[in-house]
């Protein structure tokens, strides 16, 4: 009797366990609902982003260009934002550039190309000042972008100090404007004045405080250029072929990348942020 009492007894501790773990399963998660991050800092929300930009060309072949400029954006909202980068350049030559002017002038046409030629074109290629005075230089580098800034995110320095970051791409109008050093109506044709164009990049901020932040980026401005200031159509264009010679003209231009990497400074106004 007492054997039978002791299996009665275990048969209802286990029943117990059973309708505890099954009622514990219709009750909700208590996270279900909740937020992923809680007092989460809107650091863009309806704010104005303004501060100076550094930028340095990255493939130029000839001329580099170091850009200082403004960078100015308004976030429409934690993701979204629209803005410009404007730098102006302050150039000098590359290392390829350097090589050049200790060998001279490099030889860029066939035997008798440029013979009896009746404009200056041909004639500069004498020295090697006259061959760099052609190369474009980056006078003005720019873009009107819209910014989306899918992540975001704190970094912990030992435990002890916190960083805010965020990733962001853009992409928009993007625009160039290069001159040279020479006074030949064509030659300008080819490498001088403003050039419309496509842009695109991606960047990070890595926040100060609620209102400072530095950031790094990484921009490709696309448009029509010919560095060298140089012919590219080597006399095959019909207006070449009509003139019988070799003619520097905006026929020599062709779409080209000019890849930037560079930081800024930049100011979140109004300085204090929501949750």
């Amino acid at each position: 009797m007492q054997r039978f009492w002791i299996k009665v007894a275990w048969l209802a501790i286990m029943l117990n366990g059973s309708v505890a773990l099954a009622a514990g399963s219709e009750n909700d998660n208590p996270l279900d609902g909740q937020p992923a991050v809680r007092h989460k800092l809107l650091l863009r929300d309806m704010r104005f982003e303004i501060g100076p930009s550094f930028n340095f060309t990255l493939n130029r072949a000839f001329r580099h260009a170091f850009l200082i400029g403004l960078k100015a954006e308004f976030h429409i909202n934690d993701y979204f934002s629209v803005g410009t980068d404007i730098g102006f350049g302050i150039n000098f030559d590359t290392g390829l550039t350097g090589e050049m002017e200790k060998g001279g002038v490099p030889p860029q046409y066939p035997t008798g190309q440029c013979n009896n030629s009746t404009n200056n074109q041909c004639n500069q290629l004498t020295d090697f000042k006259g061959y760099r005075d052609r190369f474009a230089d980056i006078f003005l580098l720019g873009d009107v972008r819209g910014t989306f800034t899918p992540m975001q995110g704190k970094l912990a320095i030992f435990s002890k100090a916190f960083l805010l970051y965020d990733f962001y791409v853009f992409a928009g109008f993007g625009f160039g404007m290069t001159k040279n050093n020479t006074n030949e109506p064509s030659i300008d044709a080819a490498n001088e004045g403003f050039r419309p164009g496509f842009a695109w990049g991606a960047g990070m901020h890595m926040f100060v405080n609620n209102w400072i932040s530095i950031g790094l980026e990484v921009r490709n401005v696309m448009f029509n250029d010919n560095e060298t200031g140089g012919d590219t159509t080597r006399g095959l264009t019909d207006k070449e072929q009509q003139a019988g010679e070799i003619l520097w003209d905006g026929d020599d231009q062709s779409f080209n990348s000019h890849f930037t990497v560079g930081f800024n400074f930049t100011f979140y106004l109004p300085t204090t942020v929501e949750m």
